[in-house]
């Protein structure tokens, strides 16, 4: 489960030397380089051309279909899903940064 407990108290109590022995020394990240760098950038711009002059094709003024009775309903009770699952998220976590923080805040004192 992330964050994990404690996470954040581990982060302020360690010293720079911890801190940098437990990070990752060779990363699984392969950036792009050399010609392969070139080749993404010119298939990336090709692609927003295509997408930019078939938006200019389309014909005007496009409007979409409103939905039934069945797809607003659904609509409605995903959006209440949605917003009762931040509200729920968001109070968990400011709950935890209450308790970390406020209640039990860890320092580090460097001489």
């Amino acid at each position: 489960m992330w964050p994990r407990p404690g996470w954040m108290s581990l982060a302020l109590t360690m010293t720079p030397e911890q801190a940098h022995a437990t990070t990752a020394q060779y990363g699984t990240w392969i950036s792009y380089s050399g010609t392969a760098r070139i080749v993404l950038a010119i298939i990336l711009v090709a692609a927003a051309g295509g997408v930019a002059y078939t938006g200019t094709r389309l014909p005007k003024p496009v409007r979409p279909a409103k939905p039934g009775e069945t797809a607003r309903t659904f609509i409605f009770l995903t959006w209440l899903f949605a917003i009762t699952a931040f509200l729920a998220c968001a109070s968990q976590y400011i709950h935890q940064m209450r308790r970390e923080y406020l209640f039990h805040p860890r320092l580090v004192l460097q001489p």
